[in-house]
């Protein structure tokens, strides 16, 4: 699949649209919402697009230390999670930190799993409906942050540590950590 996608808020709604289309989730509703409320309609920069974009350069960050998208994650109350995105027009040093990734950099194949993990990561499905997950871990999205109020980025160490520490919450609730598999994994530092 070669398919050229802006670095922007226009190009995410078209990589997540194609998401959708691939994994055939247009026709999934949100739980307890009606029928109508389809994932589709979420899929806008006050949707649930913001917590996919985020996601996804979470992971860019991580493991490429660029971003995917040129844009800046904001405050809305109007806005399904309290969160909107927009294209970045200014300088942010948070954002800057990290700079946005070419085709060359991050290809769009790499592009589309970092995104389609994002996804993953973030919904819930049962049957025909889905859950969406709270951005949760590095972010505090309260009345702190307001209207309008840009959400600063996090740094990759900041990113890499949730990521650790819900990879051990996760284990430890199936119970896959041992005490002989953590004391073989100690490290000194």
């Amino acid at each position: 699949m070669n398919i050229n996608v802006e670095n922007n808020v226009v190009g995410a709604t078209r990589l997540f649209e194609i998401l959708l289309k691939k994994h055939k989730l247009e026709r999934h509703h949100m739980a307890n919402q009606p029928p109508e409320m389809i994932l589709p309609f979420f899929n806008s920069w006050d949707g649930l697009l913001p917590i996919w974009m985020i996601k996804s350069d979470e992971m860019a960050v991580e493991l490429l230390g660029h971003r995917l998208w040129d844009v800046v994650y904001e405050g809305n109350s109007e806005s399904i999670l309290g969160l909107s995105c927009r294209d970045k027009a200014e300088s942010i040093p948070s954002y800057d930190q990290y700079p946005v990734a070419n085709e060359s950099e991050i290809p769009f194949s790499l592009r589309f799993l970092l995104c389609q993990q994002s996804l993953v990561e973030n919904m819930r499905f049962k049957g025909r409906t889905f859950e969406h997950k709270d951005l949760t871990g590095l972010y505090d999205i309260t009345e702190a942050l307001g209207d309008g109020d840009v959400l600063p980025f996090p740094n990759a160490d900041s990113i890499m540590t949730v990521r650790l520490n819900s990879f051990i919450m996760e284990a430890n609730r199936k119970k896959i950590l041992t005490k002989e598999l953590v004391k073989e994994a100690e490290v000194n530092l």
